[in-house]
């Protein structure tokens, strides 16, 4: 066995996904978690639900911002 069953190998694959900042996927996440229990990753789920909250906040408030420079720069 390479890899053991355990709350840091969970905690890592957790950290990975927060990369999908949108609501959305934030409550696909918390589903997922809520129906398939696993001890001692609940702190680690919650943190990462929390982080692709506020990336999606910031990316939805920053976004017609960005769209007019980038518009009005040529891109």
């Amino acid at each position: 066995k390479r890899f053991q069953k355990g709350p840091f190998l969970f905690g890592m694959m957790i950290e990975s996904i927060t990369v999908f900042a949108t609501n959305e996927r934030a409550d696909y996440i918390e589903k997922f978690f809520t129906e398939h229990k696993f001890v001692g990753i609940e702190r680690t789920v919650k943190q990462a639900v929390d982080k692709i909250r506020g990336s999606a906040a910031i990316f939805e408030r920053s976004s017609p911002a960005l769209a007019t420079w980038f518009s009005s720069n040529g891109y």
